[in-house]
């Protein structure tokens, strides 16, 4: 992670926060898969929800975008949510999730 995410990684963890960082394109279902099973086959408690923060931009007015800049901002929220919902269906005990965020 970069300097600013690893910070905040740190004061998240003085707090008694367990994270766990995972990079991948949420658009990639083989990233989403290959950061849950990780997480899934750790010695960490069961994941209990998911933020999902992902976005990428596109400096352009809607009417602007052409179909590629249009794609490429809309994977991430579109491709990657449908990823997320998908992988953590699949996970062992279903989605008891106390927490599910999407900005």
């Amino acid at each position: 992670p970069s300097a600013e995410a690893a910070k905040a990684v740190a004061a998240l963890e003085a707090r008694g926060v367990k994270v766990r960082v995972a990079q991948g394109d949420v658009a990639v279902v083989e990233d989403v898969q290959r950061a849950l099973f990780e997480i899934s086959n750790s010695r960490w408690p069961a994941l209990r929800g998911v933020l999902d923060l992902a976005g990428a931009l596109a400096d352009a007015v809607m009417q602007s975008l052409d179909g590629e800049k249009l794609r490429a901002t809309m994977a991430a929220k579109v491709v990657g949510g449908w990823n997320l919902h998908r992988a953590t269906e699949a996970l062992p005990g279903g989605r008891r999730w106390q927490g599910w965020c999407r900005l």
